[in-house]
Formats: C-alpha cells, sequence, structure tokens
C-alpha cells in the first residue's frame, strides 16, 4: 500500500509507476466508488490506449483495448 497526503483542495498524487502500469496519460479520467470507508479509482476510458478507436474496447492486461488491436495481439 502507497500513502499520499491529500492537499488543502483534496488532491493526491498517483504514484509515477502505478501510473505508467496503467497506462495513465495527463487529461485521462479516473473512476471514483465509494463503498463505505473505503475509495476505488479505476482508469475511466472510452477509447483504445494503443489506436484511440472507440470500437469494442475492453480492458486486457491492463490496457484498454479495440477489437482490431486485441485481435492483433492474439
Amino acid at each position: 500500500m502507497v500513502v499520499r497526503k491529500l492537499d488543502d483542495l483534496g488532491r493526491i498524487v498517483i504514484p509515477k509507476e502505478m501510473r505508467t502500469a496503467l497506462f495513465l496519460h495527463d487529461g485521462d479520467g479516473i473512476g471514483i466508488q465509494m463503498d463505505g470507508n473505503k475509495l476505488t479509482l479505476e482508469k475511466h476510458t472510452s477509447t483504445c490506449d494503443a489506436c484511440n478507436s472507440d470500437d469494442d474496447v475492453m480492458q486486457k492486461n491492463r490496457a484498454y483495448l479495440c477489437g482490431s488491436c486485441r485481435k492483433k495481439l492474439s
């Protein structure tokens, strides 16, 4: 577990290693859910990480890929 402190505007910094592993980039959306006293963060995307297509996007091995890019990797 990584611990970060909130700044005065309620912001936290996600460590670079985690952003890299999740293919997070400036401007990416982050989904936030609350379950009791826990917050869950996840990458929110509607486009492929490889080609930016929005056709049939699904998560595969921590990346969001369209049907075409998934076929290329298979």
